[in-house]
């Protein structure tokens, strides 16, 4: 079928909520492809203007659950890098000491190019300090792993999601294709991070999706994780919101890789007015 066909029988109510999903994750991604080729965009029905007009959809999108990760009024989210530690000379539990020190409620450890084993093992004792805390400790990658141990997950766009997955989780995305993948998944996901915010130096490659966020708190109310390139210095410039969080990596080291540095880092981005 014509992707344009199946958008005006979608429109008019041929095509239910469910089927609709599913021509979506299949010809979403061509539609990115033809975009960014710009071969054919122009006879493509926009993907952000079908959701708009779907109403049966949009609705269906909207009446998710609220998450179970992200309550905290804090809104930084941040991100303890494995590798980034490692480059800088801080332990991985100084950097957590710290951020939980500083009031961070919302911390990911994220270690590329490690075994789970390893990973499992750097974790113990991580777990450890955010239990003392009431932080919530958030795995990326190994869903095995948090499975064992019953904490949040985290999931790249590509990570495949277990069918069996009782925690919960969030999932990255970077386009709206990526959006309606991620929202139409089975368990649904607890929030949806999207990136990227600014160049950042792990990403200076990816383009920045700053003009895709106010797409992206219209067409769902999961709470929506901004990431990439964010500093204490930018961040006033992205949108704010009771269901938004601010992913930080690189910048949580501005005051020093020590556990007193990113104890200060977590309370000057909670101290910023209006966040």
């Amino acid at each position: 079928m014509e992707f344009e066909h199946f958008i005006q029988n979608a429109q008019i109510g041929r095509h239910s909520p469910e089927l609709a999903a599913t021509m979506l994750n299949v010809h979403g991604r061509a539609h990115v492809g033809r975009q960014r080729s710009g071969k054919g965009y122009n006879k493509i029905t926009n993907v952000g203007k079908w959701f708009a007009q779907n109403h049966a959809l949009q609705k269906r999108i909207r009446t998710m659950p609220a998450s179970r990760i992200l309550s905290a009024t804090n809104r930084l989210y941040l991100i303890c890098d494995g590798e980034t530690c490692a480059a800088r000379g801080i332990t991985l539990t100084d950097f957590m000491t710290g951020a939980s020190r500083g009031g961070a409620k919302i911390i990911q450890y994220r270690h590329k190019n490690i075994s789970p084993a390893v990973y499992a093992q750097n974790l113990a004792p991580l777990v450890k300090i955010t239990t003392a805390t009431g932080a919530t400790l958030i795995v990326n990658d190994h869903a095995q792993i948090a499975e064992q141990l019953q904490l949040p997950l985290h999931l790249g766009q590509e990570d495949a999601l277990p069918d069996t997955l009782t925690v919960p989780y969030g999932r990255s995305t970077h386009s709206l294709a990526e959006l309606q993948i991620a929202l139409s998944a089975k368990p649904e996901p607890d929030y949806i991070a999207l990136g990227t915010m600014f160049p950042s130096g792990t990403k200076m490659d990816v383009a920045t999706n700053r003009n895709l966020v106010t797409e992206y708190i219209r067409l769902t109310d999961l709470p929506l994780v901004l990431i990439g390139g964010i500093t204490l210095d930018n961040v006033r410039e992205l949108p704010h919101g009771e269901r938004i969080f601010y992913a930080v990596i690189g910048d949580a080291f501005r005051f020093g890789a020590t556990a007193a540095g990113i104890e200060k880092y977590a309370r000057a981005f909670s101290a910023i007015h209006g966040l």
